[in-house]
């Protein structure tokens, strides 16, 4: 009769070796939930938006996801890390979105400036940047 005794070995370090199935982390981003401080602003006033990652029952994720913001027109309300800002009158819609996801939209209505002597000015990146002379 032969060993078979080499063989168990083998198949026991091919099962360690095979992928195991691994369990669905929980908190997985479904949904985006879009707030600003306020949906109207004069030229060269900021509102601040924020973004809240959601699960599939709704509740806020444990750990936030990293957010990129969007405004359906940057010439009317720029949008950087959250904070829009008005730079021409009209309106313009703002989103923010991460791993495919998108929020809502939230409207930002820009109206004339209450600030004095405010003015634009578009650097080489093409941002705009709200600065004041006195």
């Amino acid at each position: 009769m032969k060993n078979n005794w080499l063989g168990i070995p083998l198949l026991v370090a091919a099962l360690v070796a095979c992928p195991q199935p691994q369990p669905q982390p929980s908190g997985t981003l479904s949904s985006i939930a879009l707030t600003c401080t306020s949906s109207s602003i004069a030229i060269a006033v900021t509102s601040t938006c924020t973004a809240v990652g959601k699960d599939s029952s709704g509740a806020n994720l444990a750990t936030q996801p990293a957010f990129t913001f969007n405004s359906s027109d940057m010439g009317k309300a720029f949008i950087l890390g959250g904070t829009v800002t008005g730079v021409a009158v009209g309106s313009s819609s703002v989103t923010a979105s991460s791993g495919g996801v998108i929020s809502n939209s939230v409207t930002i209505t820009v109206t004339t400036s209450t600030q004095s002597g405010a003015i634009f000015s578009k650097i080489t990146t093409g941002d705009y940047h709200p600065s004041f002379r006195s």
